[in-house]
């Protein structure tokens, strides 16, 4: 068939495992939003293992996925963008970057990007110290090589 199936009845739900054992059952059309998954489930894949997504960020990723593959069959793009904005309010700083890892690794491109945005959002307006804070990110540069970095660059920053 066009899909990769065969003429036998496709299956409607994919199994996942989370990287603790957790078994995920997710609609097929949810799991394939996600391009990893995808090619798991036409390379004949009923039961997904996902050895670097622990089950509580798999949790979050299968509501975001079963929510998106929902309204896209309803063509219901408000009640979409009011769960988007809504699904990461709230998360703490370590949930948020787990989720973007297991984004990433899923290749679910439309929470990838959700998750970036909500990082690029952290980081607006803030100087490099706030950011370094917020990232807990250790400057390992001397006064004297960021002032020579500020000076290179001083035309972007202005």
């Amino acid at each position: 068939m066009a899909d990769g199936t065969t003429g036998e009845e496709v299956k409607k739900t994919i199994d996942l495992v989370s990287k603790d054992g957790e078994r995920f059952e997710v609609a097929r059309d949810a799991a394939l939003l996600c391009k990893t998954l995808r090619w798991m489930i036409k390379g004949g894949y009923g039961r997904i293992p996902l050895p670097n997504v622990a089950s509580p960020i798999l949790a979050r990723v299968v509501d975001y996925l079963a929510r998106h593959a929902a309204a896209a069959a309803a063509m219901d793009d408000d009640g979409l963008d009011r769960f988007d904005r809504d699904f990461l309010a709230g998360v703490d700083q370590d949930t948020l970057f787990d989720l973007l890892l297991a984004a990433n690794y899923l290749q679910a491109d439309g929470l990838l990007d959700l998750a970036c945005k909500k990082v690029a959002a952290m980081m607006t307006g803030k100087s490099p110290e706030q950011m370094r804070e917020i990232f807990h990110i250790v400057n390992d540069l001397t006064p004297e090589e960021e002032k020579e970095i500020r000076e290179d660059i001083a035309w972007a920053l202005n």
